[in-house]
């Protein structure tokens, strides 16, 4: 369980009540960077909209540790892209928790893009969870 008192880190910083603090210079930290000045190009409401999705997806790795099936993000959903790619800054968010870009091979010869997390997540999930759980507190923190 969470409390107001405590830090997690996101990559290398540390998040406590008020969102982001302790900077280690590190690629991590960019991302987390470039994310926050690109959220802030978004209107109120995208970023509310974007928020609220990142927050989803974020529960839905947390309650399900380790499936398979909320690791990877295909570009081409229709909510996805309605609610999260559309906007700035948000794959961004996922990237500093562990996601990166991939194309998948389909069956047809199609190349998928996805946004995933490694192969090591469905094989121990804990050390993300982590992750997640900072995220979490980053975004309930920084965007109220």
């Amino acid at each position: 369980m969470r409390n107001g008192n405590e830090k997690r880190m996101v990559g290398k910083e540390i998040v406590g009540k008020k969102g982001l603090i302790g900077f280690e210079s590190s690629v991590q930290d960019l991302v987390w960077e470039q994310c926050m000045r690109m959220l802030m190009t978004n209107t109120v409401d995208q970023l509310s909209d974007l928020i609220q999705c990142a927050k989803k997806i974020l529960n839905n790795l947390i309650t399900n540790p380790g499936q398979e099936k909320y690791s990877s993000l295909p570009f081409h959903n229709n909510n996805l892209q309605k609610h999260f790619f559309c906007y700035n800054g948000g794959p961004e968010i996922l990237q500093g928790v562990g996601f990166y870009w991939d194309l998948i091979n389909e069956m047809d010869g199609r190349h998928t893009k996805v946004l995933r997390l490694p192969v090591a997540y469905c094989q121990n999930p804990s050390p993300y969870i982590s992750n997640f759980c900072a995220c979490l507190d980053w975004l309930d923190n920084t965007f109220k």
